[in-house]
């Protein structure tokens, strides 16, 4: 038996992984099974079509799982090798910005060195910054060790800490956060981190202004989730940030989360901060999923 359209040879006793299409003309995985039997001088082939959407979502969440812990033991090398050279410089600037100020502002260019080393200063606190989310990121993490976290306090904060960049012009912040969230088992610190990382990239992908929409809600669960930072009842934290911005190509989507992988222009992204995020919402246990069509913006979905 050969299906010449599909372009495979005999199939009798193999077992093929195809894209079939449901009624709503969406594509799925599916495994072929073919057998044969002659009857009265006839064959008979029995065919079976198994849909293995969720055996293909487990393989690829082990594939991001080994990803994520190949490139945490690169990370803490890396991070532990530049933090302390790191700060010596830090200190160094500061000791330096110091000696500027306290000299007779007559002295020539004294304003100018002075501007350079607040730029430096700057600079290093952001190096640092950038250490201390690979040490959070490669940092193991255990859920009996986590603290009673408030979701929307976390998020609170974060919004605090952007402020500057979201009061860029053209940008509207849209916050809805569901009131009495339950308190749950996590670490506020990594969790900031994601939710940072989620604003500041719906604000780069809106340079000519948009809208940025950060929502909560809490839900019951249509499926088992894994892990256990959800609530004694059951139910699910959702955190949704959402932009209208320039969306994402749909062949880039399945590796939006790959580490080093990035949609912006070269030298404003190392293609790390999703790769961080998903590696810790994984160790909360938790999910992130990511929808967008080109020109049509995107939302990020956080489960915990």
């Amino acid at each position: 038996v050969e299906f010449e359209k599909s372009g495979f040879g005999p199939i009798i006793g193999k077992t093929l992984e195809l894209e079939g299409l449901r009624k709503d003309g969406t594509e799925v995985p599916v495994e072929l099974s073919v057998s044969s039997r002659k009857s009265n001088e006839t064959y008979i082939a029995t065919a079976i079509v198994r849909d293995i959407t969720e055996r293909k979502d487990i393989e690829r969440r082990l594939v991001q799982s080994e990803k994520m812990a190949s490139i945490g033991r690169m990370m803490a090398a890396v991070a532990h090798e530049i933090n302390n050279p790191m700060a010596s410089i830090l200190i160094d600037v500061q000791r330096m910005s110091g000696m500027v100020k306290r000299q007779p502002s007559s002295i020539p260019d004294l304003k100018e060195y002075a501007k350079l080393l607040e730029r430096m200063e700057r600079a290093t606190k952001r190096c640092k910054k950038v250490v201390a989310g690979l040490l959070i990121f490669s940092h193991p993490m255990r859920l009996e060790s986590f603290g009673r976290t408030d979701i929307n306090k976390v998020i609170e904060e974060t919004l605090e800490s952007l402020e500057d960049q979201l009061s860029a012009p053209g940008v509207m912040v849209l916050k809805n956060l569901a009131p009495r969230l339950p308190i749950i088992k996590a670490d506020g610190q990594p969790l900031g981190h994601v939710f940072s990382n989620l604003i500041v990239n719906a604000c780069d992908a809106m340079p000519e202004g948009g809208r940025l929409s950060v929502v909560t809600r809490l839900k019951k669960p249509e499926a088992k989730v894994p892990g256990e930072a959800m609530g004694e009842a059951g139910e699910i934290i959702e955190i949704e940030v959402s932009d209208t911005g320039d969306g994402i190509l749909g062949e880039d989507i399945p590796r939006i989360f790959d580490p080093y992988f990035t949609t912006k222009e070269t030298g404003k992204g190392l293609g790390l901060g999703l790769s961080i995020s998903y590696g810790i919402i994984r160790k909360h246990g938790g999910t992130i999923e990511v929808t967008s069509e080109k020109g049509e913006g995107t939302t990020f979905i956080v489960n915990l």
